[in-house]
């Protein structure tokens, strides 16, 4: 069922063999994955799942960047009816919060975290200047699907999107400098940027995290499944492609300061 949803053209039923109706009984079905690619691939993978932390691989002072992606879906319901008695076609209703975030950070950024090991000289400048942004959202809506031949079938999914949180931050200025002296052993960062942030002080905490139409937004997928002649799946698939309108309350500024890390 969870496939059948993400990818509207795949079949949740069999013909013959199933009963009529399918839930998950408010049972949450989530997923979530995480890639990273660059330099700092080699050194998270070693510090989520061994017990250290190897920052060989980055680089300092060569501007390299590390592409990052979180996403996160949890469907709360699923209701799915064979809607044919020869099987030829499916409706179903749902209700999910999805999250995704994207990062692009410098090798510098994740090498701070291992203290002086990658740092040749005392100061650094426009090494830490990172972009994030990350979201999270209601989605609910309905699906359909039509085994159109015996090789060809199509889905379509239609949603409207709640939005619950969004943030942007964009680093453009930023410098390093640091203390060896044993003893002491201080960094000092500086950071100057730009941030975006979804904001709705003066609202009730229904109203901020529930899916109301405070951020309201819509959403659509198409798939198609294709059998050809020896048998093989093709699926190809459109998914949610869409929009959320942020209210007027968020927020966009600017920010700056300089913050001393005792003990680096």
């Amino acid at each position: 069922m969870y496939d059948s949803f993400e990818n509207p053209a795949q079949r949740a039923f069999i013909p013959d063999t199933t009963r009529q109706y399918a839930s998950n009984f408010f049972i949450p079905n989530f997923s979530s994955d995480f890639y990273i690619a660059g330099n700092a691939q080699q050194g998270v993978k070693t510090r989520l799942f061994s017990s250290y932390y190897n920052s060989a691989n980055l680089k300092t002072g060569e501007n390299a960047f590390n592409r990052i992606r979180l996403n996160f879906n949890s469907y709360a319901l699923m209701f799915k009816v064979f809607a044919s008695e020869n099987g030829d076609q499916e409706v179903g209703a749902f209700y999910n919060v999805k999250g995704d975030a994207r990062a692009l950070a410098t090798d510098e950024t994740l090498a701070i975290f291992n203290g002086f090991n990658n740092f040749t000289g005392n100061s650094y400048s426009n090494v830490l200047n990172d972009n994030f942004r990350y979201q999270l959202y209601h989605q609910i809506g309905f699906t359909y699907r039509e085994q159109v031949s015996k090789h060809f079938a199509f889905g379509l999914k239609l949603s409207a999107l709640s939005g619950i949180v969004y943030r942007e931050t964009n680093i453009t200025q930023s410098s390093i400098t640091f203390d060896r002296t044993a003893g002491t052993e201080t960094a000092i960062l500086s950071l100057e940027g730009e941030s975006r942030t979804s904001a709705a002080d003066n609202k009730s905490n229904f109203q901020k995290y529930g899916p109301t139409f405070l951020n309201p937004g819509a959403a659509i997928s198409v798939g198609t499944m294709i059998t050809d002649g020896l048998g093989y799946k093709w699926q190809i698939n459109l998914k949610d492609l869409g929009f959320i309108y942020w209210n007027k309350a968020s927020k966009t500024g600017v920010f700056g300061g300089t913050s001393t890390i005792e003990g680096f």
